[in-house]
Order: structure tokens, then sequence, then C-alpha cells
């Protein structure tokens, strides 16, 4: 036997549930002073299962996950987006529409690809927010080999 297998085992007590466990069953935490936080890895799990079914808290989570997706993928704020959506008039920019058939039932923010490459925008290249449908078609036509296309489609018309 070595000393490891001998010594005592570190325990600490949840300030939630007030039971002491083993220091292990405590998520490491590095501001603590023992390096672990305060409640048990069990009473963490059952908390944050019950903020996930809380209508308040789905509405909080799509809160900042919206207003952080703007701001990181777009550099826009909720009321530049506001104003944008505003100046369309509420609509698509593209083809009018008001059902925005996306996941999140929200317009797609449309930048020129050719300014900011990928999926992020620097924000000086948003040009407009668009329904999903046209948001697709919009990044289909930008694509490289669109003129290709285009033109074997003309020239196999009518056979």
């Amino acid at each position: 036997m070595t000393d490891a297998d001998t010594a005592p085992l570190a325990l600490k007590t949840c300030t939630k549930c007030t039971q002491s466990k083993a220091l292990v069953e405590f998520p490491r935490n590095k501001r603590s002073a023992d390096g672990h936080i305060n409640q048990c890895k069990v009473c963490i799990n059952k908390r944050h299962r019950e903020l996930a079914h809380s209508p308040e808290w789905r509405t909080k989570i799509c809160y900042w996950n919206r207003r952080t997706h703007l701001l990181r993928r777009f550099h826009l704020t909720e009321a530049q987006f506001d104003a944008l959506l505003t100046s369309q008039g509420g609509v698509c920019a593209c083809c009018g529409t008001t059902e925005w058939n996306s996941p999140s039932g929200v317009p797609c923010v449309d930048h020129d690809h050719s300014c900011c490459p990928g999926k992020n925008s620097c924000g000086k290249c948003v040009r407009g927010l668009l329904c999903m449908s046209c948001n697709v078609m919009a990044g289909v036509l930008e694509h490289p080999k669109v003129n290709l296309i285009m033109t074997y489609l003309e020239r196999t018309r009518g056979r």
C-alpha cells in the first residue's frame, strides 16, 4: 500500500443538499479556495434540468442567443437589426413576404460575400434581411460556377 491509498478522502459539504461528499463530486473552480464549486454535481445538474423546462429561462436563452449571434456573426446590434427590418417595411427585401421560413422564425441577414467571405460579416456589407428561400437563392447565385451553369442551361434548352 502507498500513502495515496491510505490518505484520508477530502470531503466537502454541498451548500444545496447539505451532504458531505468526496471532493471529486464537486466541479472544479480555479477561483475557489479549495479549487471546487460549493454545490455538488448532482445538485447542479438537477438545477439545470429544472431551468431547461422553465419558460422564463427559454425566453432568456433565446434572447441571449439572438443578441450574441447578431453581434458575433454580423456586427449588428438588435437596434440596428430592428431598424433595418423597419426600413424594409417588415418584409423580405427580395420577395416581400413576411413568412421567413427560417428555423428561428426571424429574417436571415444577407451580406456581400465578396467583402467578407464565409459566414461572418464585418457589418458594413450587410445588404438586407431576407426570407430563408431568398437567402439560399442569393447564396447559390453568388457561387462562382453560376455562370457556367447558366451557360449550360441555355446551351441545352429545347433538346
